[in-house]
């Protein structure tokens, strides 16, 4: 399971189900916007860590796992999209902060505000993390601060 499918079903079990049974998900121009401004939003957040290496999105998630895994062997300090799963759950991390006595997982988001949902999915990345071995020492939510001057 996906984290967007844990998220949905976390919301409304009705939707998890539809998405994965019935609904046609190709994305309409408001959607579109939005990612885009997410992308756009995590651009930036990456900034604030550094330099780091990327693990490229790709839809073979075998090779972005074993990607993750051999920067994190090469003790590679910052991981942006770091992904990991276990038992069949998968998530990428965002930005993932590699110290020697653990990770940081920061998710970021391009809200003004830290939503119920938001904590939801971090808590997922920490479980799958977790369970696959990693000593999470810290989860957190990276948003915009819209008084910032």
């Amino acid at each position: 399971m996906s984290k967007s499918r844990y998220c949905e079903g976390v919301q409304c079990k009705k939707i998890l189900w539809l998405n994965e049974h019935m609904l046609d998900n190709a994305a309409d121009k408001g959607s579109e916007t939005i990612l885009e401004t997410g992308r756009k939003v995590g651009e930036l957040a990456k900034g604030l860590f550094g330099d780091y290496d990327d693990v490229v999105y790709d839809n073979d998630i075998d090779m972005r796992i074993e990607k993750t895994q051999n920067l994190l062997k090469d003790c590679s300090n910052v991981i942006t999209e770091a992904s990991f799963s276990h038992d069949d759950n998968f998530c990428s991390v965002d930005i993932l902060k590699n110290d020697a006595d653990g990770v940081e997982i920061y998710e970021v988001k391009s809200s003004t505000e830290i939503k119920d949902i938001y904590l939801d999915d971090v808590a997922y990345q920490y479980f799958v993390l977790t369970s696959a071995g990693l000593n999470v020492k810290k989860a957190a939510i990276v948003y915009i601060n819209n008084e910032y001057v």
